[in-house]
């Protein structure tokens, strides 16, 4: 947590967003009474790896948090303009 108070340098790169979220799902402990469901759709981006996944995981964090202990989740991504819209429900 530390290292995103600090100020980093940003290394931007293209991405795909599912490579993304599936190094954050890796990252985090979610219990097999948890049903995710992942966007169909997939969309290439540039950015800082290490900064949307630090966002994506904090975002994926709490929603678990407000899952019950079975439960799903689903996360959406859209396209509006230049700007990708990332929804975690559950």
């Amino acid at each position: 947590m530390l290292n995103f108070v600090r100020e980093q340098p940003i290394e931007t790169s293209k991405i795909k967003f599912s490579e993304i979220i599936r190094e954050s799902l890796d990252s985090i402990k979610i219990s097999n009474e948890i049903k995710l469901v992942l966007p169909k759709n997939d969309i290439e981006i540039t950015c800082d790896k290490n900064q949307i996944l630090i966002c994506l995981n904090n975002l994926i964090s709490t929603v678990l948090q407000a899952t019950r202990a079975q439960g799903e989740i689903s996360i959406r991504l859209s396209e509006q303009y230049d700007t990708v819209i990332v929804q975690l429900q559950h």
